[in-house]
C-alpha cells in the first residue's frame, strides 16, 4: 500500500480559496504483481500481433525463417526499444512462431505458394514409400535428367519385381508451371504430347489445369483428359514426419465415354516431394506414404517437414 498526501483547498461560495491549503493523506493501492505480468504480456501480444499482422504475406507461402526477418525488418532502428524487446521476447519464447502458424498459413490459401519449393529434383534423391495397402516397402529415385527447350526434365524410378525395366516418370518444372511428360507403368510407357500439366508455376488454391494429350486410350479408341485442381496447402503426417503440402487432386477421364479412370490425391512436402498419394488409380485403390528421404545436398540433416 502506498500513501500519497494531497493538498485540499477550501472555497467559498464565490469559488475563491478560504484559506490555506490543509495536507490530506490518501492511500492508493499499486497494481497486483498478477496485473502488473496480465499487463506486460497483453502488451507483449498486441506488440508481437501488430507485427507478425503487418509482415504476413510479404513473401506469400515463405517459410518461419523468412517470416521472422520481415518482422525483425519492420522495427524501426532509432527509437523503440519496447518493441524490439517485445520482438525478442515473442521471438524465444515461440509466440511469434504460433502467430506464424495462424497468419501465414491463410495467406498461402490465397495467394498461393512457389510450385518449385514443393518438387525439389536433384539428382541422386531416394525415396522409401510405405504401401498403405500391403505395407511393403519400395524405393523411388530420381536418375538424373535430359533438357528439352532448356529445361531439365527428371526422370523419377521405381524398380519393379520380375520387369527387366523400372517403372518411371518424367516431369519438369519451368516458369510456366509443373508438367508430366512420359509415364510407363508395368512396362506400358505413355508419352504425353502435350505434357500434362500439373498446376501452375504460382499454385494457388481451387487453380485448375486441364490436358488432353494426343495419345489414344488402347481400350477405347479415344483420348484421355487429365484435369488437376490445386486443394489446399496443409499439414501432412507419414512415417517420415509432418510437412507443410500442397495438396493437388488428379482425375482422368476418359473423352468418349466419360468414365473415370483415376481419381487421386497427391502431396507434396515443401522441399522433400511426393510425401503422400492415396485415391483409385486405373481400377484400383491405392497409396503411399513416404517413410524416409535422402536428399543429396542435406545427408546428415533432418528433413526440411520436421
Amino acid at each position: 500500500m502506498q500513501t500519497l498526501v494531497m493538498l485540499e483547498v477550501s472555497s467559498g461560495p464565490s469559488g475563491r480559496s478560504t484559506g490555506p491549503p490543509s495536507p490530506r493523506e490518501v492511500r492508493v493501492r499499486p497494481p497486483s504483481p498478477a496485473k502488473t505480468r496480465a499487463r506486460s504480456c497483453s502488451s507483449i501480444l498486441i506488440a508481437a500481433l501488430f507485427l507478425g499482422t503487418a509482415a504476413a504475406g510479404r513473401g506469400g507461402g515463405d517459410g518461419y525463417v523468412e517470416f521472422r526477418d520481415r518482422v525483425e525488418s519492420r522495427i524501426p532502428v532509432q527509437g523503440h526499444e519496447s518493441m524490439r524487446r517485445a520482438y525478442r521476447l515473442c521471438e524465444s519464447t515461440g509466440l511469434l512462431k504460433r502467430i506464424f502458424d495462424l497468419v501465414e498459413p491463410r495467406r498461402s490459401q490465397t495467394v498461393g505458394v512457389r510450385a518449385a519449393d514443393y518438387f525439389p529434383f536433384q539428382h541422386g534423391t531416394r525415396y522409401t514409400y510405405v504401401d498403405t495397402v500391403t505395407d511393403q516397402e519400395f524405393e523411388m529415385q530420381v536418375d538424373g535428367s535430359a533438357r528439352v527447350q532448356g529445361a531439365p526434365i527428371w526422370k523419377v524410378t521405381r524398380p519393379v519385381k520380375f520387369l527387366p525395366r523400372p517403372d518411371f516418370v518424367t516431369m519438369s518444372v519451368t516458369g510456366d508451371g509443373v508438367f508430366m511428360h512420359q509415364r510407363q507403368l508395368s512396362g506400358a510407357l505413355m508419352t504425353f504430347a502435350p505434357a500434362v500439366k500439373l498446376c501452375e508455376a504460382r499454385a494457388t488454391p481451387g487453380a485448375r489445369c486441364v490436358t488432353t494429350p494426343a495419345e489414344v486410350n488402347p481400350g477405347t479408341r479415344s483420348r484421355l483428359t487429365w484435369i488437376s485442381r490445386v486443394e489446399s496447402i496443409e499439414t501432412v503426417e507419414v512415417p517420415a514426419g509432418q510437412f507443410e503440402s500442397l495438396k493437388i487432386r488428379l482425375v482422368i477421364r476418359d473423352t468418349k465415354t466419360g468414365t473415370k479412370f483415376s481419381d487421386v490425391d497427391l502431396y507434396y512436402g515443401r522441399g522433400v516431394g511426393l510425401v503422400k498419394r492415396r485415391g483409385f488409380i486405373f481400377g484400383g485403390f491405392g497409396g503411399e506414404e513416404l517413410k524416409s528421404c535422402d536428399l543429396p545436398r542435406r545427408r546428415g540433416a533432418p528433413l526440411p517437414g520436421r
